[in-house]
């Protein structure tokens, strides 16, 4: 007897996309432990990497979703577009015709979603991958019948009249073959197992696995170099080198991946124990092969949906065209070999390929790790050691021709004491200390004057980070702020450093108001205030998240303009995201240009009147 009507359809294109996004969104909240390893991650790179690094990062994740997504909305969208579905309770069982016929016990439904154009009906395959049923709910002619349905799901009526079936039936459908074996939790690993080494191995042909392989390769040795370039601000050959052996590394261990630890763990799920241990009974009839499975779960595949015979030590094994569905058949079930006789030539008739198994041979992890750290040490070596011969070898004829702005340090020194600066010559070995053990000659002399500048205008900092102290010849700092809530503070005072003895020995009071700064957006303005001879300027800085507002290089200079100075503040860029800040006399900016061939301005920012 019936338990409710059968509810027929074919899904429509929005409920399959509709279908899609839930279901990858249902599985990404089960995988708890991949979130907390990400969010541990990004917590990290947020306190120790740069800002674009966490961005590259937060790309490179967005762009591995956005690839997983569309891939596995294809695959789904392939298998069940165009398929016409009946769906169905009866006995306390739900039961579905597609493509093929199956039925399980509506107490293994483990959870029901109903969205806004579906109802879907989950269980789990394994610990993160829920397997559905899907109805669309234009099928139900309205809330109350839904319900009714939903209702029966969760309490199924257990009804015995159609169980044993008639004399009719059994004439009308010709069994040519009923085999049937046990089955244990440790033989269904052994088994299925050897069904994916079968797939994997390129049994039924490599096409599909190299293109995969090459798309996988390609997107990781793409991916990689870009977003780690991004990252360490530069490019390196090695860095290349490294992405692309990291690339084989992964392709080797998403394609010859040992599957048995998974298969433990899902089998290890009591409602998996229910379905695979006990009697496992197939036949074989003139339309298809029914298996019935513990926990009263049976399939039935239409002849036309399977395509390939493989035959191992221990069982035969029917796989589907698109060789992701698979019939286990343990030889043990076949009492005599007119059995096996007949199941091969009713395999030969209905069109069932026959092909020989190919073995995989599986690489364990541990051999992965071992070649990546050999990688490293070997080409951390490499990198030493090229770095030592390129350091003796280099003329400055050949730094000369590849970087036209190239001057030596020495020369560097010269230049600057020449223009009055002092150089400390403990600064001076550092960096050449630096040339010498970490390759940096092409920006110290390829780029000339700025690092050098950079060291000789750097505020000196305590054990706490705090700034304890300014040169009184040149001032840098980095425009994105170490906090912005005293960033500006830092700044003028750092010129203010440079200026005494001026006027602006009369600046006091400097002072920053945040409030009007929306902090969770990382937008709004920032005031900037000092008091000059007794009265108060301020000035509007806009916010950008924790970057510095250009315009305060100008805020001193209108205050000079005003009281007729000669000096001002000029500033040059330092090839980085900083500046570099002098305060000279225009025919001294101009000389300093000439000497160094860095660019000098001289900013000017109009306070606001209030």
């Amino acid at each position: 007897m019936n338990d409710s009507r059968k509810y027929e359809y074919i899904l429509e294109p929005a409920e399959i996309r509709e279908f899609c996004r839930k279901a990858l969104m249902e599985r990404l909240k089960r995988r708890r432990v991949l979130w907390i390893l990400l969010t541990a991650i990004l917590l990290l790179e947020a306190c120790y990497l740069p800002q674009r690094g966490g961005i590259a990062i937060v790309l490179v994740l967005a762009l591995v979703f956005g690839i997983v997504s569309i891939s596995n909305n294809v695959v789904i969208r392939k298998q069940i577009t165009g398929q016409h579905w009946t769906i169905w309770i009866e006995d306390g069982k739900l039961k579905s015709r597609r493509v093929n016929y199956s039925e399980m016990p509506c107490e293994s439904i483990q959870f029901i979603r109903i969205t806004r154009r579906l109802l879907m009906l989950g269980y789990l395959q394994t610990p993160q991958r829920p397997a559905w049923f899907v109805i669309p709910l234009r099928v139900f002619r309205d809330v109350q019948e839904r319900d009714v349905f939903i209702d029966r799901i969760r309490n199924p009526r257990q009804t015995f009249t159609a169980d044993a079936p008639t004399e009719a039936e059994e004439e009308s459908v010709q069994v040519y073959l009923r085999l049937s074996y046990m089955m244990d939790a440790e033989r269904w690993v052994r088994l299925s197992k050897r069904a994916f080494g079968i797939v994997q191995a390129g049994t039924f042909g490599k096409r599909d696995r190299r293109l995969g392989m090459a798309f996988w390769g390609c997107l990781i040795a793409v991916v990689l170099p870009v977003s780690l370039s991004v990252i360490v601000g530069g490019f390196s050959w090695f860095l290349i080198g490294f992405c692309i052996f990291y690339a084989a590394l992964m392709i080797l261990r998403i394609y010859f991946q040992d599957p048995e630890k998974q298969l433990r763990k899902q089998v290890q799920m009591p409602l998996m124990v229910n379905r695979v241990c006990g009697l496992w009974q197939v036949s074989f009839a003139e339309e298809g092969i029914t298996v019935e499975t513990p926990g009263q779960i049976n399939n039935f595949d239409v002849w036309g949906y399977l395509a390939y015979l493989v035959e191992t030590e221990e069982a035969f094994y029917l796989f589907s065209r698109d060789k992701r569905q698979f019939i286990i058949i343990a030889k043990e079930s076949f009492q005599t070999w007119d059995q096996v006789h007949c199941f091969r030539r009713l395999c030969e008739e209905k069109g069932i390929r026959t092909l020989p198994e190919k073995r995989m041979h599986y690489i364990p992890l541990w051999a992965l790790v071992v070649a990546l750290f050999l990688y490293l040490i070997v080409s951390g070596c490499l990198s030493v050691f090229l770095a030592h011969r390129s350091g003796e070898g280099l003329t400055d004829t050949v730094y000369e021709t590849n970087y036209p702005d190239y001057v030596p340090l020495d020369q560097q020194v010269i230049v600057l004491k020449a223009l009055g600066l002092s150089v400390d010559q403990n600064q001076v070995e550092s960096l050449r200390d630096s040339m010498e053990t970490y390759g940096m000659q092409e920006f110290v002399e390829g780029s000339p004057y700025t690092s050098l500048l950079i060291d000789m205008g750097a505020p000196d900092h305590d054990e706490n980070f705090r700034i304890v102290g300014y040169s009184d010849e040149v001032f840098w700092f980095d425009f994105e702020s170490f906090d912005i809530s005293t960033g500006y503070i830092d700044v003028l005072n750092g010129m203010l450093a440079l200026s005494k003895g001026s006027c602006l020995d009369s600046v006091t009071d400097i002072q920053e108001d945040t409030e009007k700064m929306d902090w969770e957006r990382g937008t709004g303005t920032i005031t900037v205030s000092v008091t000059f001879d007794g009265k108060q300027y301020q000035w509007d800085m806009e916010a950008y998240n924790d970057w510095i507002d250009g315009d305060v290089l100008g805020v001193f200079n209108t205050l000079l303009k005003q009281e007729d100075s000669q000096k001002f503040f000029y500033s040059t860029w330092d090839n980085g995201q900083g500046a570099i800040v002098f305060f000279c006399t225009e025919e001294w900016a101009r000389g300093f240009e000439m000497a160094t061939g860095l660019e000098m301005e001289a900013t000017f920012t109009e306070w606001e009147k209030r």
